[in-house]
């Protein structure tokens, strides 16, 4: 058995995934790249994942398991990051997929192009249907340094599709993540299961110098289930509203706020539609959670300071004034819109699960 150190790990949380997470591990393990470990942390699954993660560990060496209590996705991958002795690291969802080749195709680019993360493309896919990402082809492939990497993607953080801030589908040199690490915290106790991913690149991205985007598809990513209950994990979205703010304040990136506002606007207005179509909140109910909600958020505060004197659309207007009669209205009216389309995936979920 070789004793050499892997050139990639690859970390991959998982959660009762029984019935996919063998095709997961596979979609790795054949990978054309050899020299690999596949560190997989299972997050104190109840079903019978982890049993069929040892049969695929008695079958290839490269694989490993931790076997932990569950305590969220951000601290399997914590847990996963500290086991690993890659020289790159890439972390795949244990319901998603590397695209063939995807390892060699990274790990080239990285060599080649000397850069501190390589980005690639991803396929999403729900039941037959796939629509593959494409980025911005003023940034794509071709390599990025400072200061334009910092002046124009850090607001990739704050809402502003242009780099994607997911933690997979990348390759990282593990000597950028390890220098972060010294004097920064890459997972949070707070934001553990929604928004961990952007967290992460979010706090890495002070120390990177160098990315490579390119516009091959590595990854492909499964649409999971229909949801069928209010996401509770809502609240980590808020907190982490006030992180970027701090962020924003510490490095005077003046241009962020407005787009940061807006993201949370928009959230808040997500969140009102799911209580409303998973726990039939009603008008008094969303009155409550926006008084509890806006009085407490840092973020909100600012926002008043920042619009003062200027014009708004209906919705951040409605949310600055705390209208719950306009706020309500509003949401009724997108929640009407959106009937057709959580009906058409409902339907392909039945059909395709």
């Amino acid at each position: 058995m070789s004793t050499a150190r892997p050139i990639i790990s690859v970390i991959v949380p998982v959660y009762n995934q029984e019935k996919i997470v063998k095709r997961c591990i596979n979609s790795i393990l054949n990978q054309d790249f050899q020299n690999l470990e596949v560190i997989v942390v299972n997050d104190g699954s109840i079903d019978n994942t982890l049993n069929i993660l040892k049969e695929v560990a008695n079958q290839d060496h490269r694989l490993k398991i931790i076997d932990k209590k569950n305590e969220g996705v951000s601290r399997a991958r914590r847990d996963g990051l500290k086991a690993s002795k890659g020289q790159f690291i890439c972390f795949v969802d244990g319901d998603d997929n590397l695209s063939p080749n995807a390892l060699k195709n990274l790990y080239d680019i990285i060599i080649r192009e000397d850069v501190d993360i390589v980005i690639g493309q991803c396929i999403r896919t729900l039941g037959p249907f796939t629509k593959k990402t494409y980025c911005n082809k003023k940034y794509s492939e071709r390599r990025i340094v400072l200061p334009e990497l910092w002046d124009e993607l850090y607001i990739s953080y704050m809402g502003v599709n242009i780099l994607p801030v997911q933690i997979w589908g990348k390759l990282y040199k593990k000597d950028v993540i390890d220098r972060a690490m010294t004097s920064s915290s890459l997972f949070s106790d707070f934001i553990r299961s929604m928004a961990d991913d952007e967290y992460f690149n979010m706090m890495l991205h002070p120390f990177v110098e160098s990315i490579f985007i390119t516009n091959q598809h590595v990854y492909v990513y499964r649409y999971g289930g229909v949801t069928t209950s209010y996401n509770k994990h809502f609240k980590e979205l808020y907190e982490m509203s006030d992180i970027r703010i701090k962020l924003l304040d510490e490095y005077h990136y003046e241009k962020g706020y407005n787009v940061l506002y807006i993201e949370y606007k928009n959230c808040i207005f997500s969140d009102i539609l799911q209580r409303m179509e998973y726990c039939h909140s009603n008008k008094q109910q969303i009155e409550s959670f926006l008084k509890e909600e806006l009085g407490k958020r840092e973020t909100f505060k600012r926002m008043h300071a920042f619009y003062e004197g200027k014009s708004t659309d209906e919705d951040m207007s409605a949310l600055l004034s705390q209208d719950t009669d306009k706020i309500w209205l509003l949401a009724n009216r997108r929640y009407d819109k959106g009937r057709m389309r959580r009906w058409l995936k409902k339907c392909i979920h039945f059909f395709y699960r």
